[in-house]
């Protein structure tokens, strides 16, 4: 499932991973260095099973944990109308 960012999210890098930015209300979220992995996979257009895969090798993760941890963040960036599944 590839992902979207809503209109009105920034994104700024820091040394720990990203920090996403409402414009509308000011709401923001941090995302440590796996998170934003994850979400730079998933915005640049991979499929959630790639995405597991890539995380999982990156990490030395299982596949099974990386598709939990990634179906997380996709409900929780989904609950704070961050992004556009």
């Amino acid at each position: 499932m590839a992902l979207a960012l809503k209109a009105s999210i920034r994104i700024a890098e820091t040394e720990r991973g990203l920090i996403l930015l409402d414009g509308r209300d000011g709401q923001y979220y941090e995302l440590n260095d796996s998170a934003a992995d994850m979400l730079r996979a998933l915005i640049g257009g991979m499929t959630t099973a790639d995405a597991a895969r890539q995380i999982s090798e990156r990490y030395g993760v299982g596949t099974g944990l990386a598709l939990t941890d990634l179906s997380g963040l996709i409900q929780r960036l989904t609950d704070l109308g961050m992004v556009t599944p």
